[in-house]
């Protein structure tokens, strides 16, 4: 079935449909999360792909993904200075800042 189907579309073409579909996947946990949907997806979007509005353009969370899991621990507690990214370390639990980080990094 596997060699009818990659004759028919292609081997590169199934390589983009299963990047597509494992991307949609592993972003369904961290877009489901209260604590994304309250905190983050005003500017990160509501499916983590980012957000360009007026001057402010927002990274797609899969590209965060690449950062330690410390970088990302330290962001998301304490922002990033001269830029629209405001810590959460106040904001959020002990228990928040590191399921969102796990949750980014299944991203990459």
């Amino acid at each position: 079935m596997y060699d009818y189907v990659r004759m028919r579309l292609g081997t590169k073409k199934i390589l983009l449909l299963a990047m597509l579909f494992g991307a949609l996947g592993s972003c369904a946990e961290l877009v489901a999360n209260p604590t994304y949907q309250k905190k983050c997806a005003g500017c990160h979007g509501p499916n983590a792909e980012g957000k360009a509005v007026l001057m402010i353009k927002t990274t797609p969370l899969n590209q965060a993904a690449a950062k330690s899991d410390a970088e990302l621990t330290y962001i998301i507690g304490n922002g990033i200075p001269k830029t629209k990214m405001k810590g959460f370390g106040g904001k959020l639990s002990a228990e928040q800042i590191p399921n969102l980080v796990s949750e980014i990094k299944v991203l990459k």
